[in-house]
């Protein structure tokens, strides 16, 4: 089993490269990735230290090779609960690692981070690859949101 830790204001360069190793796979479209680059250099240096993007990572023999991302958010309650969701991003584990139980492990700690912060919601932004995952964990498709890019 991997070693779960939380990363620090020290770790903003593994952020980083874990971040854009996670775009460069599932965008492989994009041509142009400096202006990307520059702009998750910017977040993670503000978000990071602040702790407004929470960051794990999975560590084998003193290696990072998996990390997940979570932020939190509040909308107006419309149950009893407190409005308090979070959104976890950035699921990524080295390709050389994965089909071994780090992703798992990693998701299990953030939902129980989630759960510990009075979190009544915890939403993703499921690619295939790790659909399965998602559901064995109890994640259930939304089909009414929608976005809009400005």
């Amino acid at each position: 089993m991997p070693t779960i830790r939380r990363a620090t204001a020290d770790d903003l360069e593994t952020v980083i490269e874990l971040r854009m190793a996670f775009l460069r796979e599932s965008k492989p479209d994009v041509r142009e990735w400096e202006p990307i680059l520059q702009a998750t250099r910017q977040y993670v240096s503000d978000k990071l230290p602040a702790g407004e993007f929470l960051v794990w990572f999975a560590e084998e023999d003193g290696q990072v090779v998996g990390t997940a991302g979570l932020v939190f958010f509040h909308r107006p309650p419309t149950s009893p609960s407190s409005g308090l969701h979070a959104y976890v991003m950035n699921m990524y584990t080295l390709p050389a690692w994965r089909r071994q139980g780090i992703a798992t492990a990693l998701l299990q700690h953030v939902i129980e981070y989630a759960k510990s912060h009075s979190a009544g919601r915890v939403y993703l932004h499921a690619l295939d690859t790790g659909r399965a995952l998602y559901q064995r964990l109890g994640f259930e498709p939304c089909t009414s949101e929608m976005s809009l890019r400005l």
